[in-house]
């Protein structure tokens, strides 16, 4: 790694007495083929696995999610049997409807 950058320079940025230059990092990760987040934390995070509107979703109902995080198990499957059906229940009023006005 002495082609990226000078040992006593890693030395000082790993005892937080140097800032690295910025593309120090991204560099030594790719010669060892680990991704920067691994470098850094030991932690892979997968990007593709991010979706930014699960994500809001989590925002805006954070509460009902830590209500449902502190539920014991029979309640958490009571509340999902509640979601489900009533899922199922607007898929037929939708299906009702459509037969109702096949054109529309």
């Amino acid at each position: 790694m002495s082609d990226i950058v000078d040992y006593e320079v890693l030395l000082n940025w790993v005892c937080g007495k140097a800032n690295l230059p910025e593309n120090v990092l991204p560099e030594i990760a790719k010669q060892l083929n680990v991704s920067l987040q691994w470098l850094l934390t030991k932690d892979e995070y997968h990007q593709e696995d991010f979706n930014a509107f699960i994500y809001g979703l989590a925002k805006l109902y954070s509460g009902i999610l830590k209500g449902y995080h502190c539920l014991d198990e029979e309640d958490q499957k009571f509340v999902d049997h509640y979601i489900v059906s009533r899922l199922e229940l607007r898929q037929l009023k939708k299906e009702r409807e459509r037969k109702k006005h096949p054109l529309e």
